[in-house]
């Protein structure tokens, strides 16, 4: 199968236009994303004297952000990867010596991050929450384990168990 000269003509004439509107977008969404990008806005939290938000440049590694802040002096950067990029809208939690931060969810009154001794268990933990009524607070009974650093606790509802296949 040939094609006559009109035929390559029009070919060719549609897929110079396909590449032109190819590179047009690809230009546009990289000056888009020049324009996005070029400042970061961070909040920083724990331990830390004057918790706020900064504005950095694109690019800016931990260690550099957390030199805006003033550190508390029972803060414990060594846990923390300082050499990382830092991302936009990103929440740095600086650890202190001793405490260690952990992530609620489920049936509590404050789902979110709190902050707790490093040595504590799971059964220990229902101290440091406010439940909601319609928690299952036998979970805690049930579980001895040591928490670590930065897990996440999710506390189940009694109507949980039941919705569960």
């Amino acid at each position: 199968m040939t094609l006559c000269l009109k035929e390559k003509l029009a070919v060719s004439a549609m897929l110079l236009l396909l590449a032109t509107f190819a590179a047009t977008s690809f230009s546009n969404k990289q000056q888009k994303f020049n324009k996005t990008t070029k400042t970061l806005k961070v909040s920083c939290l724990g331990a830390v004297v004057d918790p706020h938000e900064v504005e950095i440049a694109y690019g800016t590694t931990l260690a550099d952000v957390l030199a805006h802040f003033t550190l508390s002096p029972d803060a414990d950067i060594t846990k923390m990867v300082l050499e990382e990029p830092v991302k936009h809208e990103k929440l740095i939690i600086v650890p202190s010596k001793g405490v260690m931060t952990l992530y609620i969810t489920g049936a509590v009154k404050q789902p979110g991050v709190i902050f707790v001794p490093e040595s504590l268990r799971f059964n220990q933990l229902k101290e440091y929450l406010i439940l909601t009524d319609n928690a299952d607070s036998g979970i805690f009974s049930r579980r001895r384990r040591q928490l670590s650093e930065g897990e996440t606790v999710h506390v189940p509802a009694k109507s949980e168990y039941f919705t569960r296949k």
